[in-house]
């Protein structure tokens, strides 16, 4: 599976244009208003403190943690890229896994450490700076494509890249 127990999935909202002149914190009452109303969603969390506040809560069809916002649009954008790297070679989610698992066992990870998305983000490019590398640069998934900027950052990928390794060398199962 791609998510491990403490994973999350991250959601943008992208409200009407009458309701984005509200606050950020009105807006977010208003996706949890919506999510409530579903009768798809559990356990409710409004988080108002970070910089992009969320609403936190429980997709009660499959037990996964959503994180939905209306601020921004970077965290689903960029899990959406993490999530086809670590498929990009069947290699790659097994020890994420692991990595974490090791961070976590040792308290490297957690409430006041390192993040997961850190973690996997360094995972990431560790793999992709190998003298053969097993990921491709991520400008090398923006070649052929236009660009999409969001925030003055570039999110173009191309999710069709092949995977043309040479770095083959099979693990243990």
């Amino acid at each position: 599976p791609l998510l491990s127990t403490d994973s999350d999935l991250d959601f943008y909202v992208e409200l009407p244009t009458r309701d984005q002149q509200r606050s950020k914190n009105a807006r977010n009452k208003r996706i949890r208003n919506l999510l409530e109303r579903s009768k798809k969603f559990a356990n409710f969390e409004s988080i108002t403190r970070p910089r992009i506040p969320l609403i936190r809560c429980t997709h009660i069809g499959t037990l996964i943690s959503c994180d939905f916002n209306s601020s921004n649009q970077l965290g689903s954008l960029n899990s959406s890229i993490i999530a086809h790297l670590l498929q990009f070679d069947p290699r790659i989610h097994k020890l994420a896994i692991v990595i974490k698992y090791w961070m976590k066992v040792h308290d490297c990870s957690g409430m006041n450490r390192i993040s997961n998305y850190a973690i996997t983000w360094m995972l990431i490019f560790y793999l992709q700076i190998l003298p053969q590398p097993i990921i491709p640069s991520i400008e090398e998934f923006q070649q052929n494509i236009p660009a999409r900027m969001v925030s003055h950052y570039n999110f173009a990928f191309d999710y069709s890249l092949p995977n043309k390794t040479e770095n083959r060398n099979e693990w243990p199962e």
